[in-house]
């Protein structure tokens, strides 16, 4: 076996580019489809630290630790989604969480800006 063509998609050139740490509780009242205008909850906590510029878009995201979960960023839509494994492949290899309440468990990811 062997992978698929590889698309590379062209270089754009940019200003400076972001690495942030990110450690934040997972939401309270998760919805499906994921918690809405991330990319404003990241800007926000930047502003609130002295860390950032309100102009900053996120590029990508990279997934710390998610206490078994998986996230994907949304940018589309601009939503942070979880996704889990149903442990027993009936619903394919993953699916978006139902667990309505995640504010115990701590997400942390690694947030590429500019």
């Amino acid at each position: 076996m062997a992978l698929g063509t590889i698309t590379v998609t062209p270089k754009v050139k940019t200003g400076p580019i972001h690495v942030d740490h990110l450690s934040f509780a997972g939401d309270g009242a998760y919805p499906a489809g994921g918690t809405v205008d991330f990319e404003g909850l990241f800007v926000a906590a930047l502003k609130a630290a002295d860390k950032g510029s309100p102009g900053r878009k996120i590029l990508s995201i990279s997934q710390v630790d998610a206490s078994g979960y998986v996230l994907r960023y949304d940018f589309a839509n601009d939503k942070l989604m979880v996704f889990e494994s149903d442990n027993g492949g009936a619903d394919g290899p993953l699916q978006e969480s139902t667990t309505a309440n995640m504010a115990a468990i701590t997400h942390k990811v690694i947030v590429f800006s500019m």
